[in-house]
């Protein structure tokens, strides 16, 4: 076995435990498709840092192992265009439409980072790479960040927004109006890592307040690991909802030029 080979199997071990489910791995930064959904790790322009991904083909299981040194890091699981799951429109998304994840955490230091649902919506379905400044609003349902709620608002730009109640659990919301790819936050009150929410009740709540009733083309579950902050997360028994659409039957195919957008 090759050094490089030898350390892997030690992080894929460290992150999983001997006798891991866990049967595909990377350590670079590449956007990878497996069955109907696909892992990234987007990274800043000023990134250093490392990470690695492992993750069960089934969609069901997923590890961010993570160390940012400088600029920002994304490390997700989840579908995006093309997905068998998505390309229902805002209004279309089902009642009941709950996404879930049982979640452990080992801190390596105690900088903030997100530990939310990510994604983004587009007034068309399309991919990235075929819009002129790719998907119109990124979204983030954050369920657990050492960051203070109240900062959000010193952000350049983060108006608040109100809070929304989903099943007893109240989530403070903002949003950073822009020409394009405008942000819309909601933030738990009470931090979690077993996380479960009605993501049609959390929309509901962003359309009262301007968003506009576009398709989702992005969904998954992410760790945003800002400067300095490093960890290990590993999501068990992940459920994400149907979001499909029968007036999307015919779907283009994905540019192998995909990027995430530069924050």
């Amino acid at each position: 076995m090759g050094t490089k080979s030898f350390f892997l199997v030690l992080a894929v071990m460290a992150c999983f435990g001997r006798f891991s489910l866990f049967s595909d791995t990377t350590i670079n930064d590449k956007i990878i498709n497996f069955g109907d959904y696909t892992t990234s790790n987007w990274r800043s322009s000023d990134f250093k840092g490392s990470a690695s991904r492992q993750w069960d083909p089934s969609g069901k299981s997923f590890c961010f192992d993570w160390n940012t040194e400088s600029g920002d890091q994304i490390g997700r699981m989840g579908v995006t265009f093309g997905s068998r799951y998505l390309g229902a429109k805002i209004d279309e998304m089902p009642s009941n439409c709950i996404m879930s994840t049982a979640c452990t955490f080992s801190p390596t230091t105690n900088h903030w980072f997100y530990w939310a649902i990510y994604g983004w919506t587009n007034g068309t379905y399309t991919y990235w790479g075929n819009t002129p400044s790719g998907w119109n609003n990124e979204f983030y349902i954050i369920f657990h960040t050492d960051r203070p709620t109240a900062d959000f608002v010193t952000d350049k730009g983060v108006v608040a927004i109100g809070s929304v109640d989903v099943d007893r659990v109240t989530f403070d919301c903002f949003r950073t109006p822009r020409s394009n790819q405008s942000q819309w936050f909601a933030v738990t009150r009470s931090k979690t890592w077993n996380a479960s929410v009605n993501l049609k009740k959390i929309f509901d709540y962003w359309r009262s307040k301007g968003l506009a009733n576009e398709s989702i083309v992005d969904l998954g579950w992410a760790v945003e690991g800002f400067i300095g902050s490093a960890g290990k997360l590993q999501l068990t028994n992940v459920t994400i909802p149907n979001l499909s659409s029968s007036s999307n039957a015919t779907k283009e195919t994905p540019s192998s030029g995909h990027q995430e957008p530069v924050k």
